[in-house]
């Protein structure tokens, strides 16, 4: 799964994988569990000076699945509101 500023962004905001346990695949269910730390969701930009309260940044995400003959679908993909905080 990558997150970007936009769809035709050369950079990744952030990358999540089943590799690093932040995306889980239920073999019994086929149910997927996708989960960022707060600490790295913290380093997320957000465009405070947004006129919408609270401030926020708007990202695209997918997320594909490679199977074992390396075959990829894509399962989900959209929009990622980026909120910024008050709390500290």
């Amino acid at each position: 799964m990558q997150i970007r500023p936009n769809y035709y962004s050369g950079g990744v905001t952030e990358t999540l994988s089943t590799a690093n346990g932040e995306i889980i695949i239920s073999g019994n269910t086929g149910n997927v569990a996708i989960a960022l730390s707060a600490a790295r969701t913290a380093n997320i930009p957000v465009d405070l000076y947004d006129d919408h309260k609270p401030p926020r940044t708007i990202y695209v995400y997918d997320l594909d699945l490679k199977d074992a003959g390396n075959n990829v679908t894509k399962l989900i993909y959209g929009d990622v509101y980026v909120y910024g905080e008050v709390t500290r």
